[in-house]
């Protein structure tokens, strides 16, 4: 289920938390039940066979989220995020709020009505509190941990709430229930709402991993007419962002081509030229980064040569012609780096020379500047 994942889906830099502080808290054991929500989780158990609910159960049950919440956040003590195992305790506060909501959900003698309620009331608060300025990590992993445990279209407007969080951890995990949803929100007829929500987010998104995820979410099977328009207007962003910031080339990239790629035969030629003429600047700036002097990591190194191959690859798949780009990685002669520059220019071409795509009908100016 969605909601057992680990509070590290994304490393622990995705969540806000430098990896020095994450070591073993000492002396910290699980905080007492207050009688409150002792009292409530009695009360909500009731709930759980009833055929249908009262006016005031929603209200309850809205009270005993609020109450598991403020005793998971009881684990942190007075610890804070600088602190030695602050991670260690938000942890296990998370996995104690995940433990309890699911003991809710999977309990057998429940039935829709309560099932239903406790949807709705997590949707409820999820959608008020993801977006808040004052969220902590631990509240967005464990309202985002609940929305997952039970993953159903009646989450859509607490994820696309969760799109607008402050914490990158949070736009990461509501984008990935997002895309667990995909077939449902296509069968509903609800892709179009999605896809803008979505393209807002990814346009306005700074870290790297989630949005990729964004994109993995934007990327729906078979729907290329639904989405291709905010497609290429991300592309459009992050191309941008090349020629602005020279940003590195990074797996958001490597997302759009692949599902580019699987959706290729349902283009139409005029989105076929429009991918094409993005294509060429995105190789230019591929091949240049590849071919720049100095060390890179492993990771850098993936992306640039993924990302060169699978352009390569799209390019020769809508025009039909063929490149070198791909070869010069396979070969791995000692000056790859130039090689492969070379062929990038082949096909976009130079201020002297012109590429494969120059002419009609894709008329890349030279250089795809």
């Amino acid at each position: 289920m969605r909601g057992c994942r680990a509070p590290w889906i994304a490393g622990v830099v995705l969540w806000g938390v430098a990896p020095s502080a994450v070591v073993l808290a000492q002396g910290v054991g699980e905080p007492a039940v207050p009688d409150r929500l002792k009292t409530l989780r009695e009360q909500v158990k009731a709930m759980h066979a009833l055929d249908a609910l009262q006016s005031t159960d929603p209200q309850t049950i809205r009270e005993l989220i609020l109450a598991e919440l403020a005793w998971s956040a009881a684990f942190l003590g007075e610890y804070k995020p600088e602190d030695s195992g602050y991670m260690t305790l938000v942890s296990q506060g998370y996995k104690a709020f995940l433990g309890r909501i699911r003991a809710e959900y999977q309990d057998e003698s429940n039935k829709d009505a309560f099932r239903n309620a406790l949807t709705a009331q997590l949707v409820a608060l999820a959608t008020e509190r993801l977006p808040a300025a004052d969220l902590t990590l631990l509240e967005g992993m464990n309202l985002t941990g609940a929305l997952g445990i039970s993953p159903k279209l009646e989450t859509l407007p607490a994820l696309k709430a969760g799109l607008q969080s402050k914490l990158a951890s949070v736009r990461f995990e509501c984008a990935v229930l997002l895309r667990a949803l995909q077939a449902e929100i296509v069968a509903a007829n609800q892709l179009p709402e999605v896809v803008t929500a979505l393209r807002a987010a990814a346009i306005a998104e700074q870290n790297e991993p989630t949005r990729a995820r964004l994109l993995h979410a934007l990327a729906a099977p078979g729907q290329i007419a639904a989405v291709f328009d905010a497609l290429m207007t991300v592309l459009d962003a992050r191309l941008e962002a090349l020629r602005k910031e020279s940003a590195a080339v990074g797996t958001d990239y490597i997302v759009a081509l692949n599902y580019l790629q699987s959706e290729a035969e349902r283009l139409n030629p005029q989105q076929g030229e429009a991918i094409v003429r993005r294509l060429a600047v995105l190789l230019r700036f591929a091949a240049a980064q590849y071919a720049a002097p100095g060390e890179r990591s492993f990771e850098e190194e993936y992306n640039l040569e993924q990302t060169l191959s699978q352009t390569e690859a799209l390019l020769t798949r809508l025009t039909q012609q063929n490149g070198q780009v791909r070869k010069a990685i396979d070969e791995k002669a000692a000056d790859v780096r130039q090689k492969v520059l070379e062929a990038g220019i082949a096909w976009y071409g130079s201020s002297d020379r012109q590429g494969v795509l120059s002419g009609d009908p894709w008329r890349v100016e030279a250089g795809a500047p």
